[in-house]
């Protein structure tokens, strides 16, 4: 009798990876760090007016973070529920694009997206490690499909690459060479 391995998922990319380990090999999050979590500050009184005691919080702030705690990433990802994106309620199933220099969502219309280093793909991307012609991404229903289109360094999804298709749902992350795409979508109306 065969039992499936234990997983855990990674809080910062998102890829499935054994229970044991201890540091993701997608993004190099490390499982072993205590994180802290952030003290809270109080409640504004009205806008732009901070109540009493804000001063008190924040050097208690500054005197629990040490001087390489800017430097390590947040563990505080969450994932894109199914309408949401930050503040505001998205009415079309669209795809953020994220990177170093770029935080964009984009619409996904009913024809296929094109990723790649091309000037000729729909998603143009600036790097040597991606290929002219990257991956596409075809909206089906209300996911869409990611296919590699014979890319050097094979896009990811949760940790494995992407070369025969695969399917997303609203919230799932792939990453091209460093660049993170996730669909995010509408607010179901039931």
């Amino acid at each position: 009798m065969t039992s499936e391995p234990q997983t855990k998922v990674c809080p910062r990319c998102g890829a499935e990876l054994f229970g044991d380990m201890g540091i993701c090999y997608e993004c190099l999050y490390d499982f072993t760090k205590p994180r802290a979590a952030p003290p809270t500050l109080p409640e504004a009184v009205e806008p732009g007016v901070v109540a009493a005691g804000a001063d008190e919080v924040e050097e208690a702030w500054d005197q629990e973070m040490g001087a390489d705690a800017l430097n390590e990433p947040s563990d505080a990802t969450m994932r894109l529920e199914p309408g949401m994106y930050g503040d505001c309620t998205l009415d079309v199933l669209s795809l953020r694009i994220r990177s170093s220099d770029v935080d964009v969502t984009l619409p996904l219309g009913e024809d296929p997206l094109v990723v790649g280093r091309s000037p000729d793909c729909d998603i143009v991307l600036h790097s040597p490690a991606v290929s002219r012609r990257h991956v596409c991404l075809e909206p089906v229903g209300d996911g869409a499909l990611v296919r590699d289109l014979g890319a050097t360094n094979p896009a990811m999804l949760k940790g494995r690459s992407v070369r025969d298709g695969q399917r997303l749902v609203v919230g799932d992350t792939f990453d091209v060479c460093g660049t993170l795409f996730t669909l995010v979508g509408p607010t179901d109306s039931a």
